[in-house]
């Protein structure tokens, strides 16, 4: 049992590995199956000393400075949302074959923030797309802040107060609900780590 959930961890980490946001979301989901199962054998006082310090180590390959690669997926996708958008939008109708795409993926976006995107050629939608740089810059920033949750309560402020152009208002993730739910999981997870050391040590 105790391997089948170190494993399960392990997989969690690995699906985070993907540098973009639903990967790190997936491996906290993943992770999670295993921390809620070990709960329940905890409880049961189901797990010995040795199968606990199996799960334990299992949970270095999450509990690290960048738990779930969550930092490094945020530079991955502003990097790659960057160059996709700029290489592959441009011409007159360049605005408006973003909003098409968008809206083919399901993207949510806002009535009047497309009505203006639709208007745009390609060099309007590439200065948009520094805009939505920087925010992504003041992001990263704030992800990495004394008080990340406040810091990226600001920006998400400027973004609705049009700070970083309205084509970040259309394609940045909600960030400040992603970082609360990895800070959960980190936490639920350090939690856990305290009581498999107890049934570790005797």
């Amino acid at each position: 049992v105790a391997e089948r959930l170190a494993a399960t961890i392990r997989l969690g980490e690995h699906a985070s590995r993907s540098s973009i946001v639903i990967g790190s979301l997936v491996g906290v989901a993943i992770v999670d199956l295993a921390r809620v199962e070990t709960l329940k054998l905890l409880e049961a006082n189901q797990l010995s000393a040795e199968q606990a310090g199996t799960i334990n180590k299992a949970l270095d390959r999450v509990l690290t400075d960048d738990p779930f690669h969550t930092l490094d997926s945020i530079e991955t996708e502003r990097v790659l949302m960057v160059s996709w958008i700029k290489g592959e939008f441009r011409g007159e109708s360049a605005g408006r074959e973003l909003v098409k795409l968008m809206q083919s993926a399901g993207a949510d976006g806002q009535d009047d923030v497309e009505w203006k995107l639709n208007r745009l050629n390609g060099e309007q939608v590439a200065e948009l797309v520094d805009r939505m740089s920087a925010g992504y810059d003041a992001l990263i920033e704030a992800w990495q802040a004394d008080d990340p949750a406040a810091e990226i309560a600001g920006v998400e402020r400027r973004l609705i107060e049009g700070e970083y152009g309205i084509l970040s208002k259309y394609l940045m993730p909600a960030l400040g609900n992603f970082k609360k739910r990895t800070v959960e999981s980190e936490q639920n997870l350090t939690r856990l780590r305290s009581e498999l050391a107890a049934v570790e040590g005797g």
